[in-house]
């Protein structure tokens, strides 16, 4: 036999077509049911969908929003689970709150689909954040937290980005670190979840990196990039709220970011702090050269030669260290003859955002 759903989405029942040894029907189809010819989908009269038959399992666990809130665990006044809602209460629940008619074994079923979906239990982790932020806020003093979600469209009430920021992080840098914030984008690839995670770290004085804040940013389409200029603006612009806001003032003295220069954020640093200098990181910047002297076939930035003189990649530290311009042009003059490629693209950067000797000027 077969089973044939109604093309409606709303429809919570389903016809089940069986047929005997010899290929009879043994049941037909009622006069009330046919097949829409354009669609190829079962079909039939509305009053069908609310008056007749009982739910399918599939109806409950993908169609059905009252089913699927039924389970989700119930809390005490003290945060505790509460025990779950037996598959006798669900069937009283559904006819009583929503008019549902469904035997035991199809609401067992529905349960299993939906407490096994790891897309329900995705959601339900989120569900979660904003409470485990705000918690984490009332018991870490100068913490603040914010989860933003999708307002319209399709997608609306999902999950967008979030931002923490940790008060005793802080209190180390304004008290124990440089005037020196570094920013980073990490991508997060998993099967439910796709985006990045947008670091703000603070450098201390023995040259020791930590991180001041976090921000989470979903991924909601395929095409969509989470490393964008608002994202970067969004987790700024939220810093400046906490009590890290005061250090980050022109009053405060010289504010200097560093950054990957491929980051697309640039123009959310200099939006939200424009007096800052904007460096870019140079171990970074190094990865990129080599990746672009590949790209066009020639060999990399290469370390000390055999005898003992500057390979391309001393040339390249020996500029961005030089605190003359004589000395980062000599560099560069020896860089080019070493590699014209990287001369090249290093030519098409600003040296104020990569050369000490610009930097300092």
């Amino acid at each position: 036999g077969y089973a044939m759903r109604c093309g409606s989405k709303s429809c919570r029942y389903r016809l089940v077509i069986r047929k005997s040894s010899a290929f009879k029907y043994r049941r037909r189809a009622p006069g009330r049911f046919w097949v829409d010819l354009q669609s190829s989908c079962l079909t039939h009269d509305k009053d069908e969908c609310t008056t007749r038959g009982s739910a399918s399992s599939h109806f409950l666990s993908e169609s059905c929003p009252e089913f699927c809130q039924s389970l989700e665990p119930s809390r005490d006044r003290e945060g505790r689970k509460r025990p779950g809602t037996t598959v006798k209460q669900l069937i009283e629940r559904l006819k009583t709150t929503s008019g549902i008619s469904a035997t035991a074994n199809v609401v067992n079923l529905a349960r299993k689909r939906v407490e096994r979906s790891c897309v329900r239990e995705y959601e339900t982790t989120f569900k979660l954040l904003r409470p485990w932020i705000e918690k984490f806020c009332m018991k870490n003093t100068g913490s603040i937290g914010h989860v933003d979600k999708v307002e319209e469209g399709p997608l609306a009430g999902t999950f967008k980005r979030a931002f923490l920021v940790c008060g005793a992080m802080i209190h180390i840098v304004k008290h124990c670190g440089l005037r020196v914030l570094g920013q980073s984008f990490c991508p997060i690839t998993n099967r439910w979840f796709a985006g990045h995670l947008m670091i703000v770290e603070g450098q201390l004085a023995q040259g020791v990196n930590i991180p001041i804040a976090a921000g989470i940013l979903a991924k909601l389409s395929e095409d969509e990039d989470t490393e964008t200029s608002d994202n970067a603006l969004y987790v700024w612009e939220h810093l400046r709220r906490s009590t890290l806001g005061d250090w980050l003032r022109e009053s405060q003295g010289k504010l200097t970011i560093l950054m990957d220069r491929r980051s697309p954020s640039l123009a959310a640093v200099e939006e939200s702090l424009p007096h800052a200098d904007v460096l870019f990181c140079c171990s970074h910047l190094l990865m990129h050269v080599n990746a672009h002297c590949r790209s066009r076939g020639v060999p990399e930035l290469d370390r000390s030669c055999e005898n003992g003189s500057d390979g391309a990649e001393d040339l390249f530290w020996r500029a961005q260290a030089a605190t003359s311009w004589e000395d980062w042009d000599a560099c560069m003059n020896a860089l080019a003859s070493r590699n014209e490629v990287a001369h090249e693209y290093l030519e098409e950067i600003d040296p104020s955002y990569w050369a000490s000797h610009a930097v300092n000027n």
